[in-house]
């Protein structure tokens, strides 16, 4: 018999509760309370018992109270919200725990009925704990169904965006009234997941980075080349990527006993095509990424048990209500059976599987498609041919193959993916979908596909050739959408893709029959079970990007005003360190221009140097004697610790006063511009042409350039003499 079993609260539980909420409510920032019912542990009665559904059981415990204005950052965004903002999105909400007992009544066969339940408890909270806030919403998720658009977001992209809620006004609460208001998550959040979804299948475009900053095989790595100065600036990002993949491992400080296998080989010329070599870049590159990637997942991971209601010991409700973790591993992953450990075991270990099979597969298939031609797949309608290299459809892929890097695997997949822009791509597929390499026409008309005129002399009826022809139109027009879908798939979403490619990769090499039937057999072991995770933290990583800009502007007026100030200063930072890059760049431009007057003026006394080449000894010898770069840096540091101390000093004071909480203040255009523009004050008073103040010193440059050269020949000399001495000894 249902009915008569339930939650007891005490009267001094009731109104300590009471009594934190009305404190929340005093602070102007408080928007929203997460509610948890938690069972003392003094009760002997188990919940379980009297209510199996687990769902139900969390949908009477977790409740969450909301001002009407607060729907969007609470219940309408992903349920993972404070995971992937870094806890920015908890600001203005507090979490409030109640215990409760078993009722006496629950006894024998008396079970909990939940939607008389569910009303009691919201009585309860209305009447007890929340009071008179009518404009406000009681919420706690639905248990009887589950949106089909969040399971299909599920099943493509990994991603749980969680399920829908069932809210009470208030308002109508006090008055009698039950009217369920069921709110789902907003159609944004689901475009923004799949979007994002199919943004972490084209992963493997990302490695391009590393193939635009790759140093010309045929140049020094540490020297610095008047063509190529623009694309890597002295101390620029780029450069800084360039010494961190292709620069040596002792200069990073590891040991030089790996500097024989290590990276540090393609200071070499010579050495830089062994594979070891060639390919150790893009090793480094995805070990980056996977431990940048991975961690963030970790975090999420992690934090996600504690996400709203801090219930890190009941594990229980986890897999059900966040759904971690790829769609197809939950029947094995989120047994219910299994023990605490047990289940962080069966979770971390894939997760580990996952990160190692992350670097391995996708450096071995940057090698492979490196290495080897590329494909598209194309169905004909005599069914005589699929597989087409793709230089035989687009000549410009020829050109680019060809080229002088040594890392071209992104740059493949690039032009797969503008291939699709290209017309003669489709006039390709129009053929090959619609007339095939045999013939085109019924057996009765005998059209040869290859001269297109010559016609037999076997009559047909016209209403053969238009069966016919209408049939050919027909699966023509079907194969054509099914190559067109299958290729926009193909060229779009790399990860798909490859479970195609490399068994069509290792069919086509000159291997034994065993050999091939094993790598194909191993790389599809390893890549099918992991794919979807490695897509799956990709697009954690986007996803947490995307929000923590909307949690910055739209979660409350205080997070949107302190995160208005760290932009400015950002912008300041990133400005001072632009200008610090332009005048090493001048420099560098200077140098340039010394070597080739100084070739004009000696001619062939200046030497074997290389006018169009500056050695980064020299540079760097020049940087540290020159006194207009000191001042430069000088400079940088002076303006970049003003205005640090000035927005810093400035927010604790506004924060002190309690006027950054008012928005009539900060909304004023003019506090507006005196507190985010006034460091600029500074920069008008340092600003300083980066071009005029070299310009001054370009006579001391020269004589830094002279110094240098004297030494390196001294030195170069004593060290002849040396082994002159040695020999003769």
């Amino acid at each position: 018999m249902e009915g008569k079993c339930g939650f007891n609260f005490s009267i001094e539980d009731s109104n300590e509760a009471s009594h934190k909420f009305d404190d929340f409510h005093k602070d102007d920032t408080f928007y929203s309370a997460f509610i948890f019912l938690e069972q003392k542990k003094s009760d002997s009665k188990s919940f379980e018992r009297f209510l199996s559904d687990d769902k139900e059981r969390n949908g009477l415990q977790e409740w969450i109270w909301l001002e009407t204005h607060a729907r969007y950052e609470t219940i309408n965004l992903p349920m993972d919200f404070v995971a992937l903002t870094f806890t920015i999105s908890e600001y203005g909400t507090r979490p409030l725990n109640i215990p409760w007992m078993m009722s006496e009544s629950c006894e024998g066969e008396n079970k909990i009925s939940y939607p008389n339940e569910t009303k009691r408890i919201v009585t309860y909270l209305v009447d007890n704990i929340i009071g008179n806030i009518n404009n406000s919403y009681l919420c706690h998720r639905t248990s009887d169904n589950t949106s089909s658009s969040a399971m299909i977001i599920w099943w493509m992209t990994t991603i749980w965006i969680g399920y829908d809620w069932n809210c009470y006004f208030v308002g109508e609460v006090m008055e009698g009234k039950f009217e369920i208001q069921t709110f789902s998550k907003y159609d944004i959040t689901k475009i923004l997941t799949v979007s994002l979804g199919i943004l972490a299948y084209m992963y493997p475009f990302f490695s391009v980075v590393v193939e635009g900053i790759q140093p010309n095989p045929k140049n020094e790595l540490y020297c610095y080349y008047k063509k190529e100065v623009k694309l890597a600036k002295p101390y620029s990002l780029s450069r800084f990527l360039q010494k961190c993949f292709f620069g040596s491992l002792t200069d990073l400080g590891v040991c030089r006993y790996f500097q024989e296998i290590s990276i540090g080989s393609w200071k070499s010329i010579q050495t830089r095509e062994k594979n070891h070599i060639k390919y150790a870049p893009i090793a480094y590159y995805y070990v980056t990424v996977a431990i940048i990637i991975f961690s963030l997942s970790a975090y999420k991971f992690l934090n996600i048990g504690n996400e709203y209601w801090k219930r890190s010991d009941e594990y229980v409700r986890f897999p059900h209500d966040y759904r971690f973790g790829v769609p197809e591993y939950q029947g094995i992953t989120y047994h219910s059976t299994l023990s605490g450990w047990s289940f962080q075991a069966s979770i971390w270990i894939p997760f580990v599987l996952s990160f190692l099979t992350f670097i391995v597969l996708n450096v071995w298939i940057y090698y492979m498609l490196n290495e080897n031609d590329d494909y598209i797949v194309c169905f004909s309608s005599d069914n005589s041919k699929q597989l087409y290299l793709v230089s035989e459809i687009m000549d410009s892929y020829n050109d680019n193959r060809s080229c002088n890097w040594l890392l071209n695997a992104s740059k493949m997949l690039v032009l797969r993916f503008t291939m699709l822009l290209s017309s003669r791509f489709w006039i390709f597929i129009l053929k090959q979908s619609f007339c095939s390499n045999s013939r085109c026409c019924c057996s009765d008309c005998m059209v040869n596909d290859d001269a297109y005129t010559e016609i037999s002399d076997v009559k047909c009826t016209s209403r053969k050739c238009i069966t016919f022809c209408l049939c050919n139109f027909i699966f023509g027009s079907f194969l054509f959408l099914l190559n067109a879908l299958m290729n926009i798939i193909f060229c779009s979403l790399p990860v798909i893709w490859f479970i195609f490619y490399m068994p069509i990769a290792y069919v086509k090499k000159d291997y034994t029959r065993k050999r091939k039937c094993f790598f194909i057999i191993l790389f599809l072991m390893c890549y099918l079970p992991t794919i979807r995770e490695h897509v799956g933290v990709f697009e954690y990583m986007f996803r947490s990007i995307f929000y923590l800009i909307i949690a910055a502007f739209t979660i409350s007026e205080h997070v949107w005003r302190v995160n208005l100030v760290v932009l400015f200063s950002l912008g300041y930072f990133v400005s001072y360190f632009s200008e610090f890059i332009h005048s090493y760049h001048i420099l560098l431009n200077v140098i340039f221009e010394i070597q080739s007057t100084i070739r004009q003026r000696n001619g062939a006394r200046s030497g074997n140097r290389d006018p169009d080449r500056v050695d980064e000894d020299l540079f760097n010898h020049i940087v540290d004697h020159c006194y207009s770069v000191h001042k430069r840096v000088f400079m940088l540091v002076l303006k970049t610790t003003l205005t640090a101390v000035f927005m810093i000093v400035t927010l604790i004071i506004l924060r002190k006063t309690g006027r950054f909480d008012n928005s009539e203040y900060l909304t004023d255009t003019l506090s507006i511009l005196f507190i985010l523009l006034s460091p600029k004050v500074v920069s008008v008073f340092a600003e300083n042409k980066s071009e005029d103040e070299i310009e001054k010193y370009k006579e001391d440059i020269e004589t830094l350039y002279w110094n240098f050269y004297c030494k390196t020949e001294a030195r170069a000399d004593d060290d002849t003499f040396v082994q002159i001495y040695l020999r003769n000894d």
